[in-house]
């Protein structure tokens, strides 16, 4: 197991013949000989094929580990039984629309993938819908959150709280599943999708100064997360004069931050197993404006935030949240990654995990993966995808794919075959990586295209569609880590009654008979 990730990750999935509902067999290739549909080109599958001896190697010897086992009283001549019941691999999924598939069918199937497909949940505590007044923190349901209320409200898409159910009950669901539970984002900049700046900070916290600079410009233009006042007088900016006109302003913002932070610690405890400490900071880190001499960040991406806002966070969560919460950092920007966090780490900060976003949201790009092109972009040629996962894992710090997002290569039965296969590769090249810790899908139900409200985040990706029926990229998931990723096998110990194996890391249980005729088991955690 990885260094500093034994206390976190030893959660057991619902035994696999539980599984809501029996499986139809849903055929996508998992190799060339099984495509018989080319529905991948002959390029993609030279190009994998060519790769899965590395990554085959590296899954044994990077996943897997050798044990030995005494058992009592062993019956002579006898078979002993190892049956892996729990992963110390994440495989994960955030769980954006907790009762929210629009009947109590749909919903079952939906909380059922928690506890059987994965062991872990990203829960969103994004600020804006988190504490949409203020000190109102949506811990618990409000009528509006009840599982009732969203089936027979048609337009529940569009509410404001859409794709961030309230908390506690959602937590206190993952916790009787035995799912670890990771909390997104502690700290994120965004003002359109995290910060309540125009919803209520400005009008209550904003001094006059503020104010007379910011008039009129608080929001952010459609599909952009900038606010309006992001101009060009903005970027131009000097320090002084930022600190002159936004420094109370800035200020207040951290001191409200600081009290989300004291209030979540407060109110969860440790049952928050780890957090997102500070999402997407990269490009700020790479313009050189994150720094301890800075009172005032002005973000191109984000606006207006405290001066080193990164560094800030992660030690106020060191002196609020319990020690043993794992700490991640979070980003899609993979330029100068690693040297941010050497820099963080070089200042003392706590950093347990990195975590590394992989979101495929252009149909086009995944068209060009299918035809095995040599210019995909966005960092999915397999070269610069080990290139840069490369460099993380020489941190020797464990990473998490944080965010991942595969898109069909067309919206009919064909391109979802070819989803369910890219994801697949994908998955088990990360699964090979030597600190690699785990992996999360982001889109796990899709919502009906009238209703999608992010055009820059496709709405169809999901492992299961609209009606919460399973597609193939939900099996490949399912296959991998139910079947590919567990060991089971029936073992002849030796004369003195050990049994020596080599399997997944995780929780095992050894079933024997014993010399009087007794069935007897043994729980063991292979490291």
């Amino acid at each position: 197991m990885i260094n500093g990730l034994k206390n976190i990750v030893i959660l057991s999935l619902l035994p696999f013949a539980a599984l809501a509902s029996v499986r139809n067999e849903v055929v996508y290739p998992k190799n060339s000989a099984e495509d018989t549909d080319g529905i991948l080109s002959k390029k993609y599958w030279q190009l994998w094929e060519a790769e899965m001896p590395k990554i085959d190697a590296d899954i044994e010897k990077y996943r897997k580990a050798d044990a030995e086992v005494k058992l009592e009283n062993i019956a002579p001549n006898s078979l002993v039984k190892v049956n892996q019941i729990s992963s110390d691999f994440i495989v994960g999924a955030a769980i954006l629309r907790y009762n929210r598939a629009g009947s109590k069918d749909k919903n079952e199937v939906y909380r059922n993938m928690w506890g059987t497909l994965f062991n872990q949940a990203t829960v969103p505590f994004y600020w804006k819908f988190f504490e949409m007044n203020e000190g109102e923190e949506r811990f618990a349901n409000s009528p509006w959150d009840e599982e009732e209320f969203l089936n027979n409200t048609p337009f529940r898409y569009m509410l404001p709280h859409n794709f961030t159910p309230a908390s506690d009950e959602v937590v206190n669901f993952l916790r009787s599943r035995g799912v670890r539970i990771h909390g997104h984002p502690l700290f994120w900049g965004n003002k359109r999708w995290n910060i309540p700046e125009a919803e209520w900070i400005y009008e209550k916290y904003a001094d006059a100064t503020a104010k007379k600079m910011l008039n009129g410009k608080i929001g952010s233009p459609y599909k952009t997360s900038a606010p309006f006042y992001v101009d060009d007088n903005f970027k131009k900016m000097s320090d002084a004069d930022a600190e002159k006109c936004f420094l109370n302003y800035a200020e207040k913002m951290k001191q409200l931050m600081w009290k989300r932070i004291e209030r979540l610690a407060a109110h969860y405890g440790d049952a928050i197993n780890g957090w997102d400490i500070v999402n997407e900071s990269g490009e700020d880190f790479n313009r050189g404006i994150l720094s301890p001499d800075k009172k005032v960040c002005m973000s191109h991406s984000y606006g207006i935030l405290f001066g080193d806002y990164t560094y800030e966070v992660f030690k106020k969560a060191e002196n609020t949240l319990p020690k043993n919460t794992v700490f991640s950092i979070n980003d899609y920007n993979s330029k100068n990654y690693v040297n941010q966090i050497k820099d963080l780490l070089k200042r003392g900060c706590k950093i347990d995990m990195v975590g590394f976003q992989r979101h495929l949201w252009n149909m086009n790009e995944m068209r060009r993966i299918a035809e095995g092109s040599d210019n995909i972009g966005a960092l999915w040629e397999i070269p610069r995808q080990r290139e840069i996962l490369g460099e993380l894992d020489a941190l020797n710090i464990p990473i998490h794919i944080s965010e991942v997002t595969i898109l069909p290569t067309e919206r009919t039965a064909r391109g979802y075959k070819a989803q369910a296969t890219i994801l697949r590769n994908y998955y088990k090249l990360w699964f090979s990586i030597r600190n690699m810790a785990g992996i999360t899908y982001w889109r796990t139900i899709d919502t009906p295209d009238k209703y999608a409200i992010n055009p820059d985040e496709p709405n169809f990706a999901g492992l299961l569609d609209v009606n919460a029926e399973k597609r193939p990229a939900y099996y490949a998931i399912d296959d991998l880590i139910n079947k590919e990723w567990k060991t089971r096998m029936e073992v002849k110990p030796n004369a003195d009654g050990v049994v020596k194996f080599r399997g997944f890391r995780g929780k095992y249980k050894i079933q024997w008979t014993d010399a009087d005729g007794n069935c007897r088991e043994k729980i063991v955690h292979v490291e």
